[in-house]
């Protein structure tokens, strides 16, 4: 509890900020998640029409992909090797919770990195054509895993790649979410990752 009063207190204070530790950098995203606070309480695109069940789906998505937009801040701020080294502290902090809950997020934040370092490419009337990142994201979030609610029959779409499931079009409302939620996270993260972070010893 003091580690959540000490971060509370500190974005309590009205003057400069002074520096910071790594680590307490490191847990700023997870305060403000747990308190449900900016950016997270942004997440939902007014475009969206979000299918009945999959409310929880969709919030999940967008905050990983939240965290991943500090995750890749932080890295063009300070280095990778930090950017790793932040994600580990996150992961730490969310195993003492839950062990699952901390893989579950090094693991969503290397599967996004993956899809937005290696596009999504679907046909088009015959032509190949790669799609915006966020659309490959809502796909992998929707179509695979063992809770997909619109599981991907893998044999299948390796034997043809048209060979997708219906989405109904909850791929396109996740998409305008992501895009929303990654906005309100690049403005509300981009000063945090300006703020004077203590390196040294790291």
């Amino acid at each position: 509890m003091s580690f959540w009063k000490d971060l509370r207190t500190f974005f309590g204070k009205k003057n400069e900020m002074p520096e910071i530790d790594l680590e307490i950098y490191a847990n700023m995203p997870l305060f403000q998640m747990s308190e449900n606070d900016i950016p997270f309480n942004d997440w939902r695109s007014p475009e969206a029409n979000i299918p009945d069940g999959l409310e929880d789906l969709f919030r999940i998505s967008v905050w990983m992909y939240q965290m991943y937009a500090f995750y890749i801040l932080t890295g063009d701020r300070f280095g990778q090797e930090i950017a790793d080294r932040v994600l580990r502290f996150q992961a730490e902090r969310i195993s003492k919770l839950s062990e699952e809950m901390g893989q579950q997020l090094q693991a969503a934040i290397q599967q996004i990195h993956r899809i937005v370092t290696h596009p999504f490419v679907t046909k088009v009337k015959g032509q190949k054509v790669e799609m915006p990142v966020e659309y490959g994201i809502a796909m992998e979030f929707l179509t695979l895993g063992e809770n997909a609610p619109y599981p991907l029959d893998v044999e299948k779409f390796q034997a043809d790649e048209s060979n997708m499931p219906d989405t109904n079009g909850a791929e396109l409302s996740l998409m305008a979410c992501l895009v929303h939620g990654r906005e309100k996270a690049l403005s509300y993260f981009t000063p945090m990752t300006n703020m004077k972070v203590i390196l040294s010893g790291v």
